[in-house]
């Protein structure tokens, strides 16, 4: 009776396009202006990572961007563009006009990625390289239904702990800090166009930080007594899991549990990763197998 921890690079094994540079191809084909934003902002805050290279949990680690945007920049760039003369303004002259363009990019990246996810063919080939049986628990962080559509497991076998395809679906980093906002004074003298605008920028920013906000405390909080009866199971398996930063809080759980892993990896960085993950928590029973 084993318990099992799907990663990415199982659906990578069997083919499927799930890396993040195939959601980016995705994505440009339906909107090209909101992956040039993305990158740039990934560029500027340091974000710089090869694509082809990118896990799911670098880009997660990534969208910590969207707690850190800087106001003054936005407000800026919301009223370069506008009518300073409120009698000749028109709509799309308004500086709530150039806000709302953020509030669309935050949204619409989201919503894209929900509409790729649901995009994806799950049915592979099984080259039975595992044998799975009825007693066995699948605790799946991608969000496609491969291990259920192809290998005859039960729904009441699987977690899949974020959400998946049909389903609601979390993606976002774990970083709980408050976003920077403006300064707003009111009085008589206050320019109404100046203040309506600067309260349209702090709703962004308080959206942008809580929509990429995954809170994975909370999540495994919530299925404890799942992470609990990793105790019950012979033993983990990892199976094409990245053990990326945003990873830690779930494998330190396991590591709690766990009478002995093995560790099914897919990159010499999987390895690096947990092996960095097991001697920082002190875990010593695990195998390391290539597949």
């Amino acid at each position: 009776m084993k318990f099992y921890i799907i990663g990415n690079g199982f659906d990578l094994h069997y083919g499927l396009k799930t890396q993040y540079y195939h959601f980016k191809e995705f994505l440009s084909n339906i909107n090209h202006e909101i992956v040039e934003k993305i990158d740039d902002l990934f560029d500027r805050y340091g974000c710089c990572i090869q694509d082809e290279e990118k896990t799911w949990s670098d880009f997660e680690s990534n969208l910590v961007v969207f707690t850190q945007l800087d106001p003054d920049e936005i407000y800026s760039e919301v009223f370069e563009n506008s009518e300073y003369d409120i009698e000749k303004s028109a709509y799309w002259t308004d500086p709530l006009f150039n806000a709302d363009y953020y509030t669309e990019y935050i949204n619409l990246l989201h919503e894209n990625f929900n509409q790729w996810i649901n995009s994806i063919e799950t049915k592979i080939t099984n080259d039975n390289i595992f044998s799975f049986n009825k007693n066995d628990f699948f605790l799946i962080f991608n969000y496609t239904d491969t291990i259920e559509k192809n290998f005859k497991i039960s729904s009441k076998q699987v977690l899949h702990i974020h959400g998946k395809q049909g389903a609601k679906i979390i993606v976002g980093h774990n970083c709980n800090s408050k976003p920077d906002l403006l300064k707003i004074t009111k009085n008589k003298d206050s320019d109404y166009r100046d203040i309506s605008a600067s309260e349209r920028i702090n709703s962004i920013l308080k959206n942008s930080a809580k929509l990429y906000y995954k809170n994975s405390e909370s999540i495994i909080k919530k299925y404890k007594n799942k992470f609990n009866s990793i105790k019950n199971y012979e033993e983990v398996v990892f199976i094409g899991f990245s053990c990326g930063e945003e990873d830690e809080l779930y494998v330190r759980e396991v590591f709690k549990y766990a009478k002995k892993i093995t560790f099914y990896y897919h990159t010499e960085k999987d390895i690096n990763n947990f092996t960095k993950l097991a001697k920082k928590h002190m875990f010593k029973y695990f195998n390391i197998i290539k597949w």
